[in-house]
């Protein structure tokens, strides 16, 4: 009984079933009219107007079916109907943030067909032979490339998410990527372990082991609205990102995976960033501050230096990292981290070739070896009090210094706004001590008056000036 609902629910035997029942009603009245010799100018008078309504209405309802507005667009919306029609369509695709949603079969159909990417989506056409034209949100049609005679498709893996995407490199937080393969770990599970150690290791100038998770934010090369999508889209960087080839050299050339994929570069890239950085400082001085003759990357102006700031290994790898990523050219480091000179960053133009663009990158999670972090541990507790005596005098000094530097400031405006005061009294007239007096604590009023939180903290010395201002002004 199900069977038979859902043959009469199939929407192909629903149409055979009305144009069967059309014809046969059709027949019958032609018949009771006289038949078809009677009737022969009158039938082929219905038949052209026949197609013709089917040809009509079709082009009519294409323009409703798919968001297209130009003429070209829909003559090929009716024709991909037309196909549907005859059962001679090629695939119907539906691409969403970046994922082809479709039918089981759909895509080997070797038949001009549509898809239809949101606006976060984005995608490149080819043919065995040759990538086409990289397309974006909206109706694409697939049609015979010009060059090559070859129908157009879009394959799986040859789509792209326009949101901007995050990657995670190295150890899962649940793991330690130093640990030896566990009773209850399969071989499986500890190679793959062993794999994520080896994304992110790096060795010390001393030659200790790190092992970080590296973090990198990125997105096409693009921006917010460009190309009709609130994600940025832009062709040129869709055909860079997708048809632009590279591989992952520590994978056998045989491996199916050896290809790295366009969002995975960005992860690589800075992954040997970390390498060659933190090859440059030993273990302590990744947690210390650095010696003063190492700046910050980043601060030099020429051969001016911004004022020094006092950093750490991993601020300063941090640091590094970021602008290896994301500026065009960034300071040239020897093996200690000093900076000898500019040159462009490599990385910086492989990711812009390859039409991507990174907004940040660190590394975070550092991992060591057992023997290690449990050192470490107990430097940090063996000298906790003298790093708590160091920073509390720092803090003072900080404190020390902002008041100073407050005070100064303060006079300068005490200063400024008595000047500005005296110049306002009447020239070319001599003025008593009362006048000049009275000028300098209305002015003195009028500072702490402007700024609120002076104005609060200061309320008994605003009363003073007050009771002061009013018994100048009533002096004889």
């Amino acid at each position: 009984m199900q069977d038979r609902l859902n043959f009469l629910r199939n929407p192909k035997w629903q149409i055979v079933f009305v144009i069967v029942t059309g014809v046969l009603i059709y027949v019958y009245l032609t018949y009771r009219l006289g038949g078809a010799q009677a009737n022969f100018w009158t039938i082929l008078f219905d038949l052209v107007l026949f197609y013709a309504g089917i040809a009509f209405w079709m082009f009519f309802f294409a323009q409703f079916i798919l968001p297209v507005k130009v003429l070209q667009k829909r003559w090929l919306a009716f024709r991909r109907l037309w196909d549907y029609l005859i059962g001679q369509h090629g695939a119907a695709i539906f691409i969403e943030n970046g994922e082809v949603r479709k039918h089981a079969g759909e895509m080997d159909k070797d038949q001009p067909g549509i898809a239809l990417l949101d606006s976060a989506s984005a995608a490149v056409l080819r043919t065995d032979v040759e990538y086409t034209r990289a397309v974006g949100p909206g109706v694409v049609f697939n049609l015979y490339s010009a060059h090559s005679g070859m129908l157009e498709q879009i394959r799986d893996g040859e789509t792209v998410d326009l949101h901007g995407q995050s990657q995670f490199f190295g150890p899962r937080d649940d793991e330690n990527p130093f640990n030896d393969k566990g009773e209850d770990e399969t071989p499986a599970a500890f190679a793959e372990r062993q794999k994520r150690r080896g994304q992110t290791r790096g060795l010390t100038r001393n030659g200790i082991e790190v092992v970080p998770n590296v973090m990198v934010t990125f997105q096409l090369d693009t921006f917010a609205g460009e190309g009709h999508s609130q994600f940025g889209y832009n062709e040129t960087a869709v055909f860079r990102a997708l048809t632009t080839g590279g591989i992952d050299p520590d994978v056998a050339s045989d491996n199916p995976h050896k290809d790295v994929a366009w969002y995975d570069l960005p992860g690589f890239l800075a992954a040997e960033i970390w390498r060659e950085a933190v090859a440059m400082f030993t273990l302590d001085e990744l947690f210390q501050d650095l010696p003063a003759e190492i700046v910050l990357p980043g601060s030099t102006d020429k051969l001016k230096r911004a004022p020094r700031k006092t950093v750490t290994g991993i601020e300063f790898i941090n640091t590094y990292l970021r602008q290896r990523m994301t500026q065009e050219e960034v300071d040239l480091l020897d093996s200690y981290g000093h900076v000898v000179g500019r040159l462009p960053s490599p990385e910086y133009r492989q990711l812009k070739d390859r039409g991507i663009k990174v907004s940040f990158a660190f590394v975070v999670n550092l991992h060591f070896d057992d023997p290690i972090e449990e050192e470490l541990i107990h430097r940090w507790k063996s000298t906790w009090r003298e790093r708590a005596v160091a920073e509390r005098t720092q803090i003072e000094k900080e404190i020390n210094d902002s008041g100073v530097q407050g005070q100064t400031k303060a006079m300068q405006d005490y200063t400024r706004e008595v000047s500005r005061s005296l110049t306002r009294l009447s020239p070319g007239i001599a003025h008593d001590s009362t006048d000049l007096l009275t000028t300098m604590a209305e002015a003195s009023l009028s500072l702490i008056v402007r700024d609120p939180l002076v104005n609060m903290a200061m309320n008994d010395e605003k009363i003073i000036l007050l009771d002061l201002i009013n018994w100048l002004q009533k002096r004889p």
